[in-house]
């Protein structure tokens, strides 16, 4: 049914699609994947709202009524699969049918009160590789992989740590140092699980300016630290 929406509650639904090309085509009917961030509209009340996606495109939904019937607040990052695509609405850069909204797991940097203690963090944290990251409409989404998945466990525990006190050096570098954790919950599981996280960076704004880079420190799966960098563009 072309104007149906789907809520997809499937975490695994979710990376099948994610692993297939960003275009499918199914009886010359186009369908197009990505992720974006939700942005609600002054008549919001009626559900009218938009989203903004990480290629900086704009997407109306042309069945709003049928968006309206899922619990989306602003700032929501979604995984977006829809059709029909138009380019040519008079607003927005892309026109098309919604056909499933997969809300993101979504969480909020924390702190350590020293430089010090980010060491700490990385020799408890159980292994985990960044396979990519990014900055984009003021979210840091990282893209990883573990080893786990036991039909028995629970979720495992991902954060982001920024340090409160930072040395003069620190300070003056042009690059912001994170560290990213993984707590396991004691899954033995030995499969490669692969997983999407946004983490807002309202908090560390003031930490952000005058940055040129973030480096993301993980402990690697096959041993040692792995360190992803970021470019990242300031506003002028």
């Amino acid at each position: 049914m072309k104007n149906s929406i789907k809520y997809a509650k499937s975490f695994i639904f979710l990376f099948i699609i994610i692993l297939t090309q960003s275009c499918l085509n199914s009886d010359d009917n186009y369908e197009y994947v990505q992720f974006g961030t939700v942005q609600m509209l002054d008549n919001a009340d009626q559900g009218s709202l938009f989203f903004l996606l990480d290629s900086n495109q704009a997407l109306y939904p042309k069945n709003p009524g049928a968006v309206a019937s899922l619990d989306l607040q602003d700032k929501d990052r979604v995984f977006v699969q829809f059709t029909d695509l138009e380019e040519n609405h008079e607003k927005y850069d892309l026109y098309a049918n919604i056909q499933i909204v997969q809300k993101l797991r979504t969480e909020t940097i924390k702190f350590v009160e020293n430089e010090e203690q980010t060491e700490d963090l990385l020799e408890s944290s159980d292994a985990i590789n960044i396979v990519e990251a990014y900055v984009v409409n003021n979210f840091l989404n990282l893209k990883y992989t573990y080893k786990g998945g036991r039909v028995d466990s629970k979720e495992h525990d991902i954060s982001i740590y920024a340090t409160k006190e930072i040395s003069e050096e620190t300070r003056s570098s042009t690059t912001l140092e994170l560290i990213l954790t993984h707590d396991a919950k004691d899954d033995k599981g030995n499969r490669n699980v692969n997983g999407v996280i946004s983490f807002p960076l309202d908090n560390i704004q003031n930490l952000i300016n005058n940055k040129n880079e973030i480096k993301i420190s993980a402990k690697a799966i096959i041993g040692g630290v792995q360190d992803y960098t970021i470019q990242v563009k300031q506003n002028k």
